[in-house]
């Protein structure tokens, strides 16, 4: 195997020390060809000055021509090629004066060796190994130089493309790298990417093998990348059609990859995975200037996936045999233009199954965020369908929470100056919000949709009550007056008849007021004084029917109605506060990536105020994350500005952003967040008054 440039070293003798043993032999791993010569060869050395030779001679034969060859030598670019290795003839030592020149001379990079007599046998074939090797190192010096370049770009691009696979970058970026880094490495001077239409957005099938199914699929490509250094070359539309390409049928139904040169009669296969007939030559369909250009050389790789499944390819035309070339018109292309080596197709192969595997990580990603954010939409749903009144609440609250994030990374000033929020956690933010409200799941759906103090089966049992007192207060009326007459033995009159209705009529008054003050303290708004003294006074009230004492409003009817802000009793509204505990409790279970790992903590304290008045853990200022204090501010501005429900009714933008600042003043609400809210207008992300109230 050829170690580099140079692979065949010629030992010439012109002096032959102790009978060195002459033939072709091999040391460490060069091919060493060995000749006796005169001396007077030396003067021709001028002619032999490229091909890589040691020449071995005793001082004094060297000592007439050092000028001559020190000034041929430092013209010539052979100076590390051409070597001379000096020997002593024990019977024929250098003079002082001779030594003394070649002392001078020996720091030369062609005096490869001096070996000054007595000496052995083995000591002259170790000398003469050892020059070889050094020659033969000096010879190949920038070859080697070149391949360690070589190898450096190549480690650097792999390197790259592997931290763009772990990156965030999109799949178009990384592509582009592929391909730059593909006609970097192999020289080419034109490059396509391609990739299947449609691959991030039809799943494949399961049950049956995707390779095969590509076979006789119609699947069309788009072009990702292209890439030119000299010509303007695009490719034709038939190239993204298998059914219309030879080529990309042939790359894409037998997974095999392609090479081909001028001169070749047919393409090179690299590999193929269903066997088969040899395919026949094929040019890539491409659109350039026939005139200046033309296709000299090309290789083709199909990009797989780990399970075989190919989804796309990269074409790589006209590998320039001298990097960074220009190809100006037809002579440069036929100039300069070779075929792409083995090395060349291993590391395109290589980058081919590196843009692979990064399309199958990129699809799983993309298909678990699928399924998460369904898992989201679906949350949402059901979360809706449990309070329909309250639908749009959650996609606003992650709107204006995202919004009121990134205005607070804006912010130059302020307390929050240094603070900024990067797009994983707006991302970690958006589905924090989309999913504060999951708990409600766990909440009675009665409470959950209570819409005034009494529910309506309690309101309508008390109407029931009213109807039946009052039917049995006239009755009484009734009776006690027939039964006086009775007694008396008198018969009824007109005024005693009018008596009768007015006391009927009387009933009917007071227990319609009664009713009134209990409809009135029934909704949700602050009680006042003079109501709840009535309430009191109606629930004092007891009525005699027959030996049996009826209450018009019992204890705990009478507790709902006297509750004095909103709707709920205080065991409801610890059950309707219970939600954000169910949230968490959800929401820890789930094994989130670390991009999402925040999700339940933030959730968990979004109802907490700085001054601990919130629930449900009662946490105080730097206790609460800065996430959930954004969210708090979202949360309450959304519910206060919503479109009318059963149990309120929709405030004014000014009148909200007044209810926030008195938050803010009693210490339960951030001022600072609540400042950058309302100077960036986060308020004007959502449109108020858009969303209706679900039937």
């Amino acid at each position: 195997m050829s170690l580099g440039a140079y692979d065949t070293l010629e030992v010439v003798y012109i002096h032959r020390p102790l009978g060195v043993t002459l033939g072709e032999r091999t040391l460490r791993g060069v091919t060493v060809k060995c000749r006796d010569a005169e001396v007077s060869e030396l003067d021709a050395l001028a002619e032999n000055i490229n091909k890589l030779r040691l020449y071995v001679l005793t001082p004094q034969q060297y000592a007439p021509r050092r000028v001559a060859v020190q000034r041929l030598m430092e013209k010539s670019s052979g100076k590390g090629v051409v070597g001379f290795l000096l020997v002593e003839d024990p019977a024929d030592l250098a003079t002082v004066r001779q030594r003394k020149r070649i002392q001078a001379s020996m720091n030369s990079p062609w005096i490869v060796g001096d070996l000054r007599a007595p000496y052995t046998f083995n000591q002259v074939l170790g000398e003469i190994n050892k020059a070889t090797h050094h020659l033969f190192l000096n010879a190949n010096e920038d070859l080697f130089t070149s391949m360690a370049a070589i190898r450096e770009l190549e480690s650097r691009a792999i390197n790259e493309i592997g931290q763009a696979m772990t990156s965030q970058s999109s799949i178009d970026e990384l592509m582009r790298l592929i391909l730059e880094k593909a006609i970097e490495l192999s020289t080419a001077d034109a490059g396509f990417l391609v990739l299947r239409d449609n691959l991030f957005g039809q799943p494949a099938a399961a049950t049956e093998n995707r390779v095969k199914l590509l076979r006789n699929s119609s699947h069309r490509f788009v072009l990702k990348a292209r890439v030119c250094k000299s010509q303007n070359v695009r490719i034709r539309p038939e190239l993204l059609d298998p059914q219309k390409s030879a080529l990309t049928s042939n790359v894409v139904n037998r997974a095999s990859g392609l090479s081909w040169a001028e001169g070749m009669e047919g393409p090179v296969v690299r590999r193929n995975a269903f066997g088969g007939a040899d395919i026949p030559l094929v040019k890539p369909e491409l659109e350039f200037d026939d005139r200046t250009y033309a296709v000299k050389s090309f290789c083709c790789f199909p990009l797989r996936t780990p399970s075989e499944e190919v989804v796309g390819f990269i074409l790589l035309v006209n590998r320039r045999v001298t990097p960074g070339v220009f190809l100006d018109g037809r002579p440069d292309v036929d100039r300069y233009v070779g075929e792409f080596n083995s090395h060349d197709l291993n590391i395109l192969e290589a980058l081919a199954n590196q843009a692979g595997v990064s399309i199958d990580h990129t699809r799983l990603i993309q298909d678990l965020k699928t399924v998460f954010e369904s898992f989201v939409e679906a949350s949402v749903v059901a979360i809706e369908s449990r309070d329909p009144t309250t639908k749009g609440h959650s996609e606003r609250v992650a709107t204006l929470t995202c919004g009121l994030a990134e205005a607070v990374t804006r912010t130059s000033n302020g307390s929050y100056a240094n603070i900024s929020f990067n797009p994983s956690q707006i991302y970690e933010l958006k589905y924090a919000a989309l999913l504060h409200d999951f708990g409600k799941i766990g909440v009675r759906e009665d409470v959950l949709r209570k819409e005034k103090k009494l529910y309506n089966h309690e309101l309508t049992s008390i109407q029931q009550r009213f109807q039946m007192l009052e039917k049995q207060l006239h009755l009484r009326c009734i009776e006690s007056y027939l039964e006086g007459l009775l007694a008396r033995g008198e018969p009824p009159t007109q005024d005693g008849m009018a008596r009768i209705r007015e006391e009927v009529d009387r009933i009917s008054m007071e227990l319609k007021g009664f009713w009134g003050a209990i409809a009135e303290a029934n909704e949700p708004h602050v009680v006042n004084t003079g109501n709840f003294q009535k309430i009191s006074e109606i629930a004092a009230v007891r009525v005699m029917l027959g030996d049996e004492q009826v209450e018009i409003l019992s204890p705990e009817e009478m507790r709902r109605l006297s509750i004095r802000k909103g709707s709920l009793s205080p065991e409801e509204r610890l059950e309707i506060e219970s939600h954000v505990t169910h949230s968490y409790r959800f929401l820890i279970n789930i094994p989130w990536t670390s991009d999402l790992s925040n999700v339940p903590d933030i959730v968990y304290g979004h109802h907490e105020r700085l001054d601990g008045s919130g629930y449900p853990r009662h946490l105080v200022a730097d206790e609460i994350p800065i996430q959930a204090k954004i969210m708090a501010i979202a949360d309450i501005f959304d519910a206060l500005v919503a479109m009318d429900r059963p149990y309120k009714k929709a405030i004014p933008l000014e009148r909200a952003l007044s209810i926030l600042e008195a938050e803010v003043k009693e210490g339960k609400l951030d001022g600072e967040l609540f400042r950058i809210f309302v100077e960036s207008r986060v308020c004007d992300l959502v449109k108020l008054g858009e969303h209706k109230v679900a039937s």
